[in-house]
């Protein structure tokens, strides 16, 4: 069976890191030789924003181009409410037959969100660990990862802010842009400890909510923190910029590829 992954992203309507996302693409066409790549972004306003396809049309294109085995790979945070979404609807695409009674699909695999299990978290820490070190020499400075937030992927974020806290010390934390954990329980702590933050996003993308929630809106992280007295410094950069995090995708995508039996 002819083998095609896709590429599952929430999407931003912001131009530069549709470029970084565009280069990744690329790369994955370059690394994972005689798959076929493929992408969307799942956020309905995304695609109206940049006039793209859905997950509907990027398998549509997939089946036309004779692929009958899919590897589903969500860049996505959690296993929250839109990788539940996106998992459903693939699930549901393989019960579709075509004329003949063939199913469209032979067979599909999904991947795991970023902090899926307990195993991907504490990867994702010692990922983050030779990155992070160098701003932990002075005592005063706090490292804040910043998620977008989601009401069932809460839990996740719970359990990577308690592994950040114990791998990094208590100058270090987790908030989320909706729900919990959020900076409100993270105050009282830092205002012991700092008196510089750094805010690090834990987003694929540095897009829209980037901008306006957490480096340069009205009521945004920096601002708040600032107007707690803070020295606030934000990282500009999502995590397909960072290379330790890409090569952990690509390990995902080989976990799932040979799984699926194309060799790799």
């Amino acid at each position: 069976m002819r083998t095609a992954i896709l590429f599952a992203a929430f999407g931003t309507t912001q131009p530069e890191p549709l470029e970084d996302f565009e280069g990744f693409l690329k790369r994955a066409q370059e690394v994972l030789r005689g798959v076929g790549v493929f992408s969307s972004f799942v956020s309905p306003t995304v695609q109206r924003h940049h006039g793209m396809e859905g997950l509907l049309t990027a398998f549509g294109r997939i089946h036309d181009a004779g692929y009958t085995r899919v590897v589903v790979q969500p860049l996505l945070i959690v296993p929250g409410a839109v990788y539940t979404a996106v998992l459903n609807f693939c699930a549901a695409l393989t019960t579709l037959r075509d004329i003949r009674g063939n199913p469209l699909f032979a067979e599909m695999l999904f991947g795991r969100a970023l902090l899926g299990t307990p195993e991907d978290q504490k990867a994702v820490v010692a990922a983050f660990t030779p990155l992070v070190a160098p701003h932990l020499k002075d005592r005063g400075t706090a490292i804040v990862f910043v998620g977008h937030g989601s009401r069932e992927g809460e839990s996740a974020y719970r359990e990577f802010d308690r592994l950040v806290t114990r791998a990094f010390g208590p100058q270090s934390g987790v908030v989320v842009l909706e729900g919990s954990p959020n900076l409100a329980e993270l105050l009282p702590r830092l205002r012991k400890i700092a008196q510089r933050v750094i805010l690090w996003p834990l987003m694929f993308f540095t897009g829209h909510h980037f901008k306006k929630d957490i480096a340069e809106g009205c009521g945004s992280l920096r601002e708040r923190l600032e107007e707690e007295g803070f020295t606030v410094e934000v990282l500009p950069r999502g995590l397909l910029q960072e290379e330790t995090f890409v090569r952990m995708l690509w390990e995902r995508v080989e976990e799932l590829l040979t799984h699926a039996g194309t060799g790799h």
